[in-house]
């Protein structure tokens, strides 16, 4: 039979028996915490970014992944985790692609171009423009 045990109580039996093993553990921990926190940050940093580079508000993003505004907030804080679903809607919106927002991949070129050229234009050009972009994915299958 297994015995199921909480984490503190693994660790003060464990502490007694071999303390250096315990803080090796307890280290490996934090550091998958911290790397887990850093990875959001980054994530969060990087969707902020693109939101303010199409000139969108987060009512707008909200409205369009079908979540309220103050998650994109708590998202864009990094105080809220973000789901595959989620991922994959921002990367559709923002025009970007996941291993950007998930990976160290910064922005190609031709896309921080696209962008600065997008919020230069009106809102009803702006459309067109989206609009246009909609079509050629539905022409192309994607």
């Amino acid at each position: 039979m297994i015995r199921m045990i909480s984490v503190s109580s693994f660790v003060k039996m464990k502490m007694l028996e071999n303390p250096t093993e315990v803080l090796t553990f307890l280290s490996n921990k934090a550091i998958l915490i911290r790397k887990e926190v850093k990875t959001m940050k980054n994530i969060s940093e990087k969707l902020k970014d693109a939101r303010l580079r199409l000139g969108f508000s987060q009512e707008y993003v909200a409205n369009c992944l079908g979540i309220g505004r103050s998650a994109i907030t708590q998202i864009e804080l990094g105080n809220r985790k973000i789901t595959s679903d989620e991922i994959q809607k921002f990367c559709q919106l923002y025009h970007v692609s996941a291993d950007y927002l998930l990976n160290q991949e910064s922005l190609e070129t031709k896309q921080v171009v696209f962008a600065r050229g997008f919020e230069e234009l009106n809102e009803n050009d702006q459309q067109e423009i989206l609009n246009l972009i909609a079509f050629k994915k539905s022409m192309a299958g994607l």
